[in-house]
């Protein structure tokens, strides 16, 4: 459908244009209708880009020129520019209201956006007035689609072909609501006819082969595509379309010729830009680095072309160039998103979190649409372990692009980590269907189907992976970890061994080798390993901390102390050192030490539950019971299924006879959490006793007693219910092998409990 008619110019009206140019500079008025002029010939010539610099002229003379605003938004669409055309398509409708064709123009593009309900208000407005509006029913059949009411949509549509049968667009129209709501019969039938009826018509070739590409009939779009390119070679869009079809259906290599193609039907700067993407995307920068440079001076894409080069310069490592030329644009454009969004991984790569994620809130801020800005932002929350706001951020990406690839990798990550193995495999699978070349989506799913001990088809996934992918270091060393789960140690180090030939200081590989000759009684090879990377990467936290690990497991707690503190020192958010100097400092009784360890681990995460309820036992161990009940009453309000500390916080307050009631709901909550450990049982247990309910307390330490009849206390507690409950002969007998298995406290109260039995 064209979203604007093109204006014929007679030669009278040329030189009429030419006569008035004189008076121009005097009258603001005819100054506007001569640029609104020459930006109507540019438009019919195709010369977009400075029909965009005209209008935006005459818009500069008078601000409320709404047929201005609507001409700037079709150019800009022309030129890929969609969120000005929205902006200007949405200025203009609110000038002319009672233009129809401006109302359609800004509801199509606020349904591109995702704002249904502000498109069926335009759509609505426009009927109100014509009921036979066609592009209104169109217009209003999108917008409910998109607010999931498929079937008002698809009346819609049926009513506009009841007013123009002849347009192939309706069918194709109709054909992609068929599909939304799953008749994908029906839908096919309508693409066909679509194309039936206008076989010319490239439009309706895209929408068929589109949707046998969402069928995974690939072979069929492909045919499609081919088709559209080949009846209009010198025309950019369907060459465009092809090379798209290629890249993100795994054949790269294939797209380039076709995307050349598109640069010789149309070598304006946006096919030249897609080339340019094309070369950065396939690890071609030497290739992509010359066009950008040329485009640099572009009026419109100029910008966008700068970005583009600071965001290879950031993902080579180049950070100081980066950062010159991100901090370029930013200085005259503040607010612009995709530089904002350079500049917040620029950060990142330079471990500067808190502002990186300040800039990805701003680059949201700037653009709430931006798929790139939320990504970013998911990446910098992951940094500064704001996990949940992270998971967030990413499936926010996956509402604005279902297929983004590198967000569902991100999630399935987050959601491997918190132990939901199954949504993690899920998301990992869309990844790589979405994504078939995604190294990373594909290890992913195969951590997740270790993880769930899926291990025949985790192997296929990596046999696929070493074939694809055999230069990359991090596939061998999870190769090696699968072998290990299947006891096959030689293979498992072949593996590793592998993958640090490729990347010596990979270190899922390191941690491999030394967890073997560990589990093999070789410490020696384990440190001898550790010492050596350590020597060649002495600052790498990563490193540092992996040899800290292995010098404590050998039993050299000064030498594991001072590896463990480089690491930190290297590198704050470095977590494993911080809870292993917590343990060190537990087994040397050095408590203050631990403590202030893993507070310092809980300062690095959003929701430091373990890292806290060590800090409220070690406050227990210390004898500081009132910092230790404010710390687990923390734990609790930031996660009602901590366990641990709810169960330490229960038996804080019944050891001291307050908030029982309090008291058995969290007791309660950690015996749910935890059925099989007997200090839970206990802990309900002494709860029942503090409010005199002799019978269930006797039930709960009993099941403590029998579970671990080697812990005095256990009996002592079942010995001083039994005594309460009035059944002397099993009080004596508990408090009596109490006393038999050593000391404890609340000996001396035993044993005077038996003198008066």
């Amino acid at each position: 459908m064209s979203i604007y008619t093109r204006t014929r110019f007679s030669t009278l009206a040329s030189v009429l244009t030419v006569a008035m140019a004189a008076g121009c500079a005097r009258d603001p008025q005819l100054q506007k209708q001569a640029y609104f002029d020459r930006a109507n010939r540019y438009a019919a010539e195709q010369k977009f880009d400075a029909a965009i610099i005209e209008y935006r002229n005459a818009i500069q003379q008078d601000a409320r020129f709404g047929e201005a605003y609507f001409r700037l938004a079709a150019a800009s669409l022309q030129t890929g520019d969609a969120m000005s055309a929205l902006r200007n398509a949405v200025r203009a409708a609110d000038l002319m209201p009672e233009n129809d064709a401006a109302q359609v123009q800004a509801g199509n593009l606020l349904v591109l956006a995702g704002r249904f309900e502000d498109a069926r208000a335009r759509a609505q407005q426009v009927l109100a007035r014509d009921r036979t509006n066609v592009a209104g029913h169109v217009l209003l059949g999108l917008a409910v689609a998109g607010l999931k009411d498929f079937d008002t949509s698809v009346k819609q549509l049926e009513e506009a072909l009841t007013l123009d049968p002849k347009r192939s667009a309706l069918y194709s129209g109709l054909g992609t609501l068929h599909a939304a709501r799953g008749d994908r019969e029906a839908a096919e039938a309508a693409f066909k006819e679509a194309l039936r009826r206008d076989p010319r018509s490239l439009q309706a070739r895209f929408a068929l082969a589109q949707f046998y590409w969402a069928s995974r009939r690939l072979d069929e779009a492909e045919d499609l595509l081919e088709a559209a390119a080949a009846l209009a070679p010198h025309d950019a869009a369907p060459n465009r379309a092809l090379a798209v079809f290629y890249q993100l259906t795994g054949r790269p290599a294939e797209a380039e010729a076709f995307l050349k193609q598109a640069v010789a039907a149309d070598p304006a700067p946006a096919s030249r830009l897609s080339l340019a993407d094309y070369y950065a995307g396939t690890s071609r920068s030497a290739e992509a680095i010359p066009i950008l440079t040329s485009l640099q001076s572009d009026e419109r894409l100029g910008t966008t072309a700068t970005i583009r080069l600071a965001a290879i310069e950031q993902s080579e490592g180049r950070l100081e160039s980066a950062n010159r030329i991100i901090d370029g644009v930013l200085s005259k454009e503040r607010a612009n998103a995709a530089a904002l969004v350079v500049k917040a991984a620029t950060l990142l790569s330079e471990r500067k979190v808190p502002e990186a994620l300040a800039r990805a809130d701003e680059a949201v801020a700037s653009d709430r649409f931006s798929v790139p800005a939320h990504y970013v932002r998911g990446r910098a929350l992951i940094a500064a372990r704001r996990l949940d706001a992270a998971k967030q951020a990413f499936n926010e990406v996956l509402r604005l692009n279902p297929q983004a690839a590198p967000a569902q990798v991100e999630l399935a990550r987050l959601h491997l980590a918190s132990g939901a193995t199954d949504t993690s495999v899920a998301l990992a699978g869309q990844a790589t269907r979405n994504e078939p070349r995604s190294v990373e989506a594909k290890l992913i799913l195969a951590r997740g189907l270790m993880a769930r001990r899926d291990l025949l088809q985790a192997e296929a996934v990596l046999r696929e992976l070493r074939q694809t992918a055999p230069q990359l270091a991090a596939v061998h060393a999870q190769m090696g970890s699968l072998l290990a789960l299947k006891n096959d140690r030689s293979g498992a180090t072949a593996a590793y061994n592998q993958a640090l030939q490729l990347e010596p200081l990979q270190l899922d590989a390191l941690a491999g080798l030394m967890t073997l000759d560990l589990s093999a009684k070789r410490p020696q090879a384990a440190l001898t390993l550790a010492q050596a990377a350590v020597t060649q990467a002495p600052q790498h936290a990563g490193v540092l901390a992996l040899a800290g690990r292995v010098t404590l497991s050998t039993g050299d707690s000064s030498g594991a102390e001072s590896l463990l503190l480089r690491a930190v020192q290297q590198d704050p958010t470095t977590l494993a050192a911080y809870a292993l100097l917590g343990q060190l400092y537990i087994t040397q009784k050095r408590l203050t030490d631990a403590r202030q360890q893993f507070e310092r681990l809980a300062e690095h995460d959003q929701k430091p539950v373990p890292a806290l309820t060590m800090v409220g036992m070690i406050h227990e161990m210390e004898g500081r019971t009132d910092e230790a009940r404010k710390v687990f009453e923390r734990v609790v309000e930031m996660d009602a299924r901590a366990a641990v500390a709810a169960n330490n916080l229960a038996w804080i307050y019944a050891e001291n006879g307050e908030n029982l009631d309090r008291a058995l709901h969290l007791a309660q909550a950690a015996k749910a959490a935890l059925p099989d450990q007997p200090e839970v049982d206990d802990t309900l247990g002494w709860v029942y006793y503090k409010r005199g309910l002799w019978p269930l307390a006797i039930a709960a330490f009993k099941r403590s007693a029998d579970q671990d009849p080697r812990t005095a206390v256990y009996q002592y507690h079942l010995g001083l219910a039994y005594e309460k409950s009035g059944d002397k002969v099993r009080a004596r007998r508990a408090l009596e092998a109490a006393l038999k298995l050593g000391d404890f406290p609340g000996a001396s109260e035993a044993e005077r409990l038996l003198a008066e039995l």
